[in-house]
């Protein structure tokens, strides 16, 4: 999320540095409001960043436990996905808030249009954290965009639906990273 963000910046910025794109799990503008009601509320992240300075740790725990969605705990799909989070350190608290101000101020939506690659766009359907409605927003808004939502899939596609998420890749790749 954060991640595509940046790649997206990145591609506004310097696009001739970027060929084609491929976004996991974003959104143009993290926080709702009356035009963008595809967000967190303000509410929601202002309470992730009190959790965050009362307890480091305990706020990324919770907030990597709505990395996945009901099914994909249902299924153990969580499993492997989990062991990789737990090998990460975690962010210094500077690093971590510093992370949700960039999410709290970003609004990418105007400068969407001005993307003229191709772009893929993977986003969980179940996905708590970026709403999958933001996505389908993103995918008409940049020109030769395709949305490829995954069913019964939260925030981290590539790490609890894999082979789903490759194939996808892959044919994005063989395509020629064109869509039509």
């Amino acid at each position: 999320s954060l991640g595509a963000q940046v790649a997206l910046r990145l591609t506004l910025d310097r696009p001739e540095l970027v060929q084609s794109l491929v976004l996991v799990s974003t959104t143009p503008k993290f926080i709702a409001d009356d035009n963008f009601p595809h967000g967190l509320s303000s509410a929601q992240v202002r309470k992730r960043a009190l959790d965050i300075k009362k307890d480091l740790i305990s706020g990324i725990n919770d907030f990597q436990s709505r990395l996945f969605c009901r099914a994909e705990i249902k299924e153990k799909r969580f499993r492997p996905a989990f062991q990789i989070l737990k090998q990460c350190k975690p962010p210094s608290l500077d690093a971590a808030l510093a992370g949700l101000e960039v999410l709290k101020t970003t609004d990418l939506r105007s400068e969407l249009k001005n993307i003229q690659i191709p772009t893929l766009i993977i986003h969980g359907k179940e996905d708590s954290i970026c709403p999958f409605p933001a996505a389908e927003y993103m995918a008409q808004t940049i020109p030769n965009a395709h949305l490829e939502l995954m069913e019964n899939t939260g925030h981290v596609p590539h790490l609890t639906r894999p082979e789903k998420f490759n194939s996808i890749l892959n044919d994005f790749l063989k395509e020629g990273r064109e869509f039509q």
